[in-house]
């Protein structure tokens, strides 16, 4: 079973892995839209949050994965407003 919608948050940092890019959300979001997969792309918390709550629901299972502190997530108010 996979996921009927992914929402993805591009890190507006860059990558610090030597002779490495930084991942290219675009192509990810438009890979998963042509393989029937509802998917979009957002810039910073705010459309972040307005991408969750349009599309989120009481049925929803909400993952949200992050490798650190990419968009501020973790030291906002915004994982306490998702309850």
């Amino acid at each position: 079973m996979g996921s009927d919608k992914v929402i993805i948050a591009t890190n507006e940092l860059k990558t610090t892995v030597e002779d490495s890019k930084n991942l290219n959300t675009e192509l990810i979001v438009s890979e998963l839209n042509e393989k029937g997969i509802a998917a979009k792309n957002v810039h910073g918390l705010k459309d972040l949050q307005s991408a969750i709550d349009e599309w989120a629901n009481d049925e929803s299972l909400l993952l949200i994965l992050s490798n650190r502190t990419c968009i501020g997530l973790w030291e906002s108010d915004f994982v306490k407003n998702l309850s």
